[in-house]
């Protein structure tokens, strides 16, 4: 069997290609391997791995005992391996994390859950993509009791998903199918919890139905929460959903809608601390323009790669500029 067969899970810079012509010798290559693996923290078994070789191998080619195979196929796949790492380095220079910023929007998402959690209520939220939903209900998750957050998908739209969901994040054993309502609310009695569901417009009727049976179970005193696009809000008004889900519509006691303010783009701006009145300008655009804040995240985030530095001060107007318009023209729209 030929080395390349040998490639198990490789990286896209792993993929068969030419030997690269700037390739350093064989001797200055395993220098830059140990280099890399210390550096990296990894064993020679997990930069086996990344590179694409079995251990065995790399350990001879390392040792300049690799007899059995061509060695320059092997030097040529621990280019590629360096030449991505040092790419990968680069893309994974990051800004600073900032702290959770208390936006308007966070603030009208706290507010909600609290009062969701509490009276209790059937709520929904929704907005268009980017103003903070999640962001703002993580936080609440995270500096409160009995918080329960999930995400719908396509995978888990059913009854049954939602409900397997839940069960496992309670360390429920779920049995049969029938019995899940009756354990989740014996579980949430006398807590005060709250269910929230993220990306709710995945979800069936059926299976938000089938929340509202935990709303109305007076055992639990638990509150519902439907997070997600402007779907969840059309599919739950009433008579939207027809008379077959009256019941269910009936019991929504909020529909809290979201928008991106200007002034949580200026709250943003301040906490990353860009002053440059031309680039607070060009960010305030980007966020008015499809993914709103998170636009603004992604432009900020590029730009601290290209400056090469995650240090806030070391990035200019120019760094976030040239982000600003990658970003259209990868989008296909003008800059």
């Amino acid at each position: 069997m030929s080395e390349t067969a040998e490639l198990s899970r490789p990286i896209a810079a792993l993929l068969p290609g030419p030997i690269p012509d700037d390739r350093p010798d064989y001797d200055t290559l395993i220098e830059m391997t140990h280099t890399a693996m210390i550096e990296d923290g990894l064993s020679q078994n997990a930069a086996a791995h990344q590179i694409g070789y079995k251990s065995p191998t790399i350990s001879a080619w390392l040792n300049k005992k690799y007899v059995t195979g061509n060695v320059d196929n092997i030097c040529a796949g621990v280019w590629r391996w360096l030449k991505a790492r040092g790419d990968s380095r680069k893309r994974h220079v990051a800004r600073r994390t900032q702290s959770f910023v208390e936006t308007n929007a966070a603030q009208i998402v706290a507010n909600a859950l609290h009062r969701a959690q509490f009276e209790p209520l059937m709520i929904t939220i929704t907005g268009d993509p980017g103003v903070g939903k999640t962001s703002a209900m993580r936080e609440y998750q995270r500096t409160h009791n009995n918080v329960f957050l999930f995400t719908a998908s396509v995978l888990v739209a059913s009854p049954k998903a939602i409900m397997g969901l839940i069960c496992d994040e309670l360390k429920i054993l779920e049995g049969a199918p029938y019995t899940r309502p009756k354990k989740i609310g014996a579980t949430l009695a006398g807590r005060d919890a709250l269910i929230v569901i993220d990306e709710a417009q995945h979800l069936s009727m059926p299976a938000i139905d089938q929340l509202r049976s935990l709303y109305d179970d007076p055992r639990c005193s638990v509150g519902i929460v439907l997070a997600g696009n402007y779907m969840v809000r059309r599919n739950l008004t009433p008579g939207a959903a027809g008379t077959l889900y009256a019941q269910l519509t009936s019991r929504i006691g909020w529909h809290v809608d979201l928008k991106c303010y200007g002034s949580d783009v200026d709250r943003i701006l301040d906490a990353e601390g860009i002053v440059s009145e031309d680039a607070r300008k060009l960010l305030r655009l980007t966020a008015a323009q499809p993914g709103a804040l998170r636009s603004v995240d992604m432009v900020l985030r590029a730009a601290h790669i290209l400056a090469g530095t995650e240090q806030a001060a070391d990035v200019t107007y120019e760094h976030i500029r040239t982000a600003h318009q990658q970003r259209h023209q990868q989008l296909g729209g003008a800059a």
